[in-house]
């Protein structure tokens, strides 16, 4: 968007560049399960999140769920016509699903990175909290392990260019109108 402005008889042009994003609704579901969703629209997270979580632990987990919207996950599964059922884990549906996981993984940590937080925390989190979560034996095979998502988060912000700027626009954003495959 170009705007000109007047002030004192003297006209500035300014540009304003959007950056891409989404428009996400946030809600807090009472409970004891340690869950959080994204449809693409809305961004589901447990209270047992806030209740158990300190602010920058809970900052990562919001950050991976609104990633999963600004990366359009949902619409993309569906157009891949990936399953969301009793078949979500095996084969073709597995791997794409842990591929969104991956890329929600990714562009996470540069959120929590413009907006002020240590994006190291996200790390810190598959670690920690994260690795209590995960499952162990009985994980999803949609996620992968807490372990190798703190190496691909760690691996994600060893890569981001010294001196990066705010907001940095990872390479992952640009997936975000690509087919899932």
């Amino acid at each position: 968007m170009t705007l000109v402005l007047r002030r004192d008889g003297v006209d500035r042009t300014t540009s304003i560049v959007p950056s891409p994003g989404c428009r996400t609704l946030f809600e807090l579901r009472v409970g004891t399960a340690m869950d959080a969703v994204a449809d693409g629209r809305l961004v589901q997270i447990s209270s047992a999140f806030l209740d158990r979580l300190p602010d920058p632990q809970l900052a990562v987990v919001v950050a991976h769920e609104l990633s999963h919207n600004i990366l359009r996950h949902h619409a993309r599964l569906d157009a891949a016509k990936v399953s969301r059922g009793l078949l979500r884990e095996l084969g073709r549906n597995g791997r794409i699903h842990r591929m969104t996981e991956d890329d929600a993984d990714r562009l996470g940590v540069h959120l929590l990175r413009n907006a002020g937080w240590d994006p190291q925390e996200a790390v810190r989190f598959w670690q920690g909290p994260g690795a209590r979560i995960d499952g162990g034996i009985f994980h999803s095979r949609t996620h992968s392990s807490a372990s190798d998502r703190a190496r691909l988060i760690a691996a994600e912000l060893a890569e981001l260019p010294l001196g990066a700027s705010k907001p940095y626009r990872p390479p992952v954003l640009a997936t975000r109108d690509q087919p899932l495959r």
